[in-house]
């Protein structure tokens, strides 16, 4: 009965984890090609290729197209169809997700479109059936699909009709019967004629360039592909196997080649994927093979491959380029019917080629094999190669990355190890060394290498660019490895580009997990130019644990694509988003760790032999200077970087230190972080200052404020008022107020202290004393600490001072007191004051102080006059803006009244000295601007008793004679080319500046020409404090914009002291004396008409909408004159005019 919906488990819980053992067979780790290697040659159809999701996609019917990185940062674009459709929702593919393809089915096609950095060119496309294996390392998710599960393996994408296939690479066409021709020159014996290959049992065939086992060819009408092929073994596990397994004559290596060639197969021996596998392995086949060793043993196999002529090369390497047809069962009958003796003759040539060829073949690898290990370091003396290698050449520019991953693949594999976690070694067994007739010298194992032969070499045998006096110069120039070139440590700099760096592992931490869920491993590395320094701190992160290297102290780490970061000095970062690489060379075992074969080597890069020869010559140089022989556990002396230990007092930001402390308060914040403030009793200017019933007054200046993160906020919670602490690896840095203030985050960094245990506890000694002085002054002074003396104009913001002013209002509130006082100091960013409290002249010189705790009660036995000293006050902006006010708060006395006729109080006789001075000086303008409103009241008394003398008479009209010669319109003003001139114009008022009269007054500097705000009057640049005089002076500034009767405008200035309007009126009068001000509207008021709105004592510009058409303002009879700024050239639009005389016309 079909289960209801509501009790189906999710998807995932009812999807089976795939077999181990079928993930194993499927996917074989020496069967994994590389994606760059199939798109430039194509493949056979075996094997397969991984690599992590780029891009997910979205499936699109039939169709998945997905993108992978793979090897070196490659990226390759993934399409699904076909027969996998109705599989896609079993598939977890997610990005970051780890995915095996088997290339059988493999189909390349071209891509569409713009290219894409780092993507390759062709579309891996799966258009029949696929073998995929998905893995989302996140959810621990796992899927297998395999479409081509029973079918028989050498079908690919057909069953009955072969020329349906669709493969990358070349491919066999069918065929029915494949023989093998026989010899028995070389051997002296006979060898039974095989017929039908369905009949006989195949025979384990062992060529000079490839050894193909577990294989099987089909027969009957079906593709020639080997469906499963093994990796090239090298030269020396050739030897092995016959030594051990049994070797067959070399008769049957040109036999297999008949084969090869009869099938339609073009010899690619750099390709090894495109040739296919032998039969495979039966037990007849073993018998056979016994009887072949009983007749032939491994020298004479070897001798008979290696004794070749010149002649017979020619003739191997012309008949190695030809392509021949295909034989068939009826032909070769139908052949050897027709002539015998051509058949023999032809097959022993056959013969004779064939294993001259394959002579060749083996002769050709063993020099590569020789020249490889000499370029390592193994043997002595090269030999001389008959063609260049990837190792034997420079490199160039047109290379690429082929060079160096063809070079890599010329490493033995017995150089790299099976398992990269050094907790479970992998079984190490040295290869054999070769038992060739013509080696001068005997194959050294790459386990010996880099340990015994550091003892062993010839002083000639120096690399070149080594110094004779110094042998390790040639290591502090870096390695190169065709075109990557490792910088060495000491000539990192910082900087956005990608590094490559090479180190002696000198210690590591265990590969830990972060908060934001990934694995960081830290170690320290050195090579030989920095050796006299701390080391090269190297972080790395991955999102897999098993993406990062398992290292040990004295391995060799490689890093590709690093970045330089600083963080507290130099460091390498290896970030988990970017496509950094590493390879391990482990000194000790002369290995090459590889990555783990159950994850994807994304991380890993396949060292090539230049650099496997440089990590052996790194690890001869640090076993020299660590003066150990074999073993790298003991630590040896060298300079190290020392994190410092400082005081507060000592701290700067963004530094890492240590530090030892008292705890005085602390507190949870409501996002998890634990704040605590401490003190060592040494003072630091750039702490916040800190506030609270908590911390006395005089304690302020001495408290830090640590923020506390991660495993350090759960101890902090633990510290507890009066405990002491050695706080580890602490950073100070700049708040968001512009203060100092710690962070921490290692818990495991923060030890507590016993004040009664200080043998070895210097600094928590020194802290004590440091109290004991700091308490003894404070019991000196009344518990209060001594701040310097000031005037307000002289304290700066969040500092503590002492003061002496006098009190001018006080305004009590529910559980405060805001105290007016001043010292009859100015300064201009002072929180404004009502006039209520204090009178516009002394508004610059109050300070509000808002009284807190004790204080309040020592306000009420005060009042305005009194005359008091203050302590510990300081200013600090108030309500988060640029004003600054006073705050004063604590249990101690600060406030001290003083009495004003008391003689030894010098700071209380200077005040008293400065209000005297500022009353004078408010006295003395309230004088003269009495003076000059009664004189211009009697000069208007006067002028009314003479009928008027602001007005006069119309002047003559202008088409008058005298007045011809009077008048001049504004335009031919403009047009004059005297300056200076004086003109005389019929003119109105028009507009004037500014709007406001109040602003026609400005304070000027007269030393720097500043123009300063109304609320200052002195010159914080340019007056001396200490000195009453200043050089700020009041000036008027007032123009009107007058017109003729043709329309012409102009600007006119009646600020000049010679102007009628303004004559015997000072700016300083009525800048401070209503009366003045009264007495210029009077003036400026018939001038300007309905343009000027006076109204309760204010003059100002009337608004535009306010403004009558039609109303016009009274003609004046102006005198103007001409004068020309100071630097500006004598032009037309640079002049300036200024109103010299004025009268408003009788009838205008």
């Amino acid at each position: 009965m079909k289960r209801a919906a509501k009790f189906e488990p999710p998807a995932a819980s009812k999807r089976a984890r795939p077999d181990p053992q079928a993930l194993a067979e499927l996917f074989k780790p020496g069967q994994k090609r590389t994606a760059g290697d199939i798109y430039r040659k194509g493949t056979d159809g075996t094997g397969y290729i991984e690599g992590k999701v780029f891009e997910r996609g979205t499936p699109a019917g039939n169709r998945w197209v997905f993108l992978l990185t793979v090897e070196l940062g490659s990226r390759v674009q993934v399409s699904l169809s076909g027969a996998c459709a109705e599989h896609f929702d079993k598939l977890p593919i997610t990005v970051g997700a780890h995915v095996q393809i088997g290339t059988r089915g493999l189909v390349l096609q071209d891509l569409e479109g713009l290219k894409r950095p780092l993507l390759l060119a062709k579309r891996f496309a799966w258009t029949e059936g696929v073998t995929i294996y998905v893995q989302n390392p996140k959810t621990g998710e796992e899927s297998l699909v395999d479409t081509w599960a029973g079918l028989p393996p050498a079908q690919n994408t057909s069953t009955e009709d072969s020329e349906d296939v669709h493969l990358a690479g070349p491919s066999m066409p069918p065929t029915e019967t494949v023989q093998a021709p026989t010899t028995t020159e070389n051997l002296g014996m006979n060898e039974p004629e095989i017929e039908n290959e369905a009949a006989s049992p195949a025979k384990d065939v062992v060529t000079g360039d490839l050894i193909c086992a577990n294989s099987v060819m089909s027969s009957h009408n079906s593709v020639g592909v080997c469906d499963r092929i093994a990796p090239p073994l090298t030269y020396a596990a050739m030897a092995v196997n016959r030594a051990h397994q049994g070797v067959e004559s070399a008769a049957e290596a040109p036999a297999m080649r008949g084969q090869t060639e009869a099938a339609g197969l073009e010899d690619d021996s750099q390709n090894p994927q495109s040739l296919p596998s032998p039969p495979p392995d039966t037990g007849e086949q073993h018998a056979m093979g016994t009887d072949y060793q009983s007749h032939v043993s491994v020298p004479q196999a070897q001798s008979i491959s290696i004794k070749v002529t010149n002649g017979l090369r020619d003739t191997a390497s012309k008949a190695e380029n030809q392509i021949r047809p295909i034989p068939t069962k009826a032909n070769s009958a139908e052949s050897a019917r027709d002539n015998p003796s051509s058949r023999a003759s032809n097959q022993v040539r056959t013969e004779k080629s064939k294993t001259a060829k394959n002579a060749k073949k083996l002769r050709h690898d063993r020099e590569r094999r020789q020249k490889q290990l000499q370029k390592a370091g193994k043997l002595g003396q090269p030999q001389k190669a008959d063609t260049p290698t990837a190792q034997s050449r420079e490199p160039s520019a047109e290379d690429g990355e082929d060079y160096y991953w063809d070079a890599a693949e010329t490493l033995p594999s017995e150089a790299f190890l099976d398992n990269s976690n050094p907790d479970v070694q992998p079984h190490e067994q040295p290869a054999p060394a070769l038992n060739l007739e013509d080696e001068a010298q005997p194959e050294r194992t790459l386990e010996t290498v880099g340990i015994e032969e550091a003892d062993n070499k010839a002083p000639n045998d120096l690399p070149v660019g080594a110094n004779a006096d110094d042998p390790w110069q040639s290591l502090r120039m870096g390695c190169v490895a065709g075109l990557v070139n490792y910088t060495p440590l000491l000539h990192l700099a910082i900087g956005p580009g990608m590094q490559t760096i090479m180190g002696i592992v000198e210690s590591a931490r265990p590969i830990a997990l972060t908060k934001s869920n990934e694995f960081s491993l830290r170690l320290s590395i050195y090579d030989p130019t920095n050796y006299a320094t701390g080391g090269l701190s190297v972080v790395l992160f991955d999102k897999l644990e098993k993406g990062l290297p398992k290292v040990e102290a004295g391995d060799i780490l490689m890093l590709r694509s690093i970045q330089i970061k600083d963080f507290n000095g130099l460091c390498a970062i290896g970030a988990s988003y970017k496509g950094w690489q590493w390879a391990l060379y482990q000194v000790k075992s002369g290995k090459i760790s590889s990555a783990p074969p159950d994850t994807c080597a994304m991380r890993y890069f396949k060292p090539e032999a230049a650099e496997v020869t440089f990590c052996i010559r790194l690890g001869d140089w640090w076993r020299e200077v660590s003066s150990v022989a074999t073993t790298f556990d003991t630590a040896f002396a060298h300079t190290r970087r020392v994190r410092p230990h400082k005081t507060i007092a000592e701290a700067e930001h963004d530094e890492y230190f240590d530090c030892t402390v008292e705890v005085l308060h602390g507190f949870r914040n409501d996002n998890g972080v634990h704040t605590v403030f401490v003190t060592d009793y040494t003072r630091n200017p750039n702490v916040s200052p800190t506030q609270g019933e908590w911390c006395p007054s005089h304690l302020a200046p001495f408290v830090l404020r640590i923020e506390m993160w991660d495993s350090s906020a759960e101890v902090g919670q633990t510290m507890q008022p009066g405990e002491y602490y050695s706080i580890r690896n602490l950073r100070t840095k700049i708040s968001g107020g512009g203060y100092l203030e710690g962070k921490m985050q290692e818990g495991e960094k923060i030890a507590r202290l016993d004040e009664d245990q200080l043998e070895n506890q210097p600094h928590l000694a020194e802290l004590l004393k440091r109290k004991t002085e700091w308490e003894a002054d404070m019991n000196a002074t009344g518990g209060v600490h001594e701040f310097p003396h000031q005037l307000i104009e002289e304290a700066e913001e969040n500092r503590h001072f002492k003061c002496t002013v006098e009190v001018v209002y006080i305004s009590p509130k529910d559980d405060y007191t805001y105290l007016y006082v001043t010292d009859y100091t100015s300064r201009s960013d002072l929180v404004p004051v009502a006039a209520s409290i204090a009178p516009p002249a002394l508004a610059d010189r109050v300070v509000r102080v808002e009284l807190r705790d004790t204080q309040v009660d020592t306000a009420k036995n005060l009042e305005a006059g009194d005359y008091i000293a203050i302590r510990n006050l300081r200013l600090r902006p108030s309500n988060g803006g640029a004003l600054l006010a006073g705050r004063l708060g604590g249990d101690q006395r600060l406030i001290t009244k003083l009495n004003r006729k008391a003689s030894g109080n010098a700071e209380l006789r200077a005040l008293l000295s400065r209000k005297e001075e500022w009353l004078s000086a408010q006295a003395k303008p309230k004088r003269e601007g009495k003076r000059t409103a009664a004189r211009a009241a009697r000069q208007a008394a006067a002028a009314a008793e003479e009928g008027s003398s602001m007005t006069t008479r119309r002047p003559p009209r202008s088409d008058s004679k005298a007045a011809g010669k009077q008048l001049k319109t504004l335009q031919e003003v403009k047009e004059s080319t005297a300056c200076p001139a004086v003109f005389r114009v019929r003119t109105r008022a028009v507009d004037f500046f500014p709007d406001d009269l109040r602003d026609c007054v400005v304070l000027r500097c007269t030393s720097c020409d500043q123009t300063l705000p109304k609320t200052r009057r002195r010159c914080t640049r340019c007056d001396d404090a200490m000195d009453d005089e200043t050089a700020v002076r009041a000036f008027f500034e007032l123009w009107f914009r007058v017109a003729d009767e043709e329309g012409t405008t102009l600007d006119v200035t009646v600020a000049d002291e010679r102007c009628s309007v303004l004559q015997d009126l000072s700016p300083d009068d009525v800048y401070e004396d209503d009366d003045a001000f009264a007495m210029l509207v009077a003036r400026v008021k018939p001038l300007l008409g309905d343009l000027l709105d006076v109204s309760d004592g204010e003059a100002k510009r009337r608004p535009v909408d306010q403004h009558e058409d039609g109303e016009e303002t009274p003609w004046l009879d102006l005198t103007i004159g001409s004068w020309l700024p100071a630097g500006e050239d004598d032009t037309a639009e640079t002049r300036a005019y200024v109103v010299l005389k004025h009268s408003l016309y009788e009838d205008a």
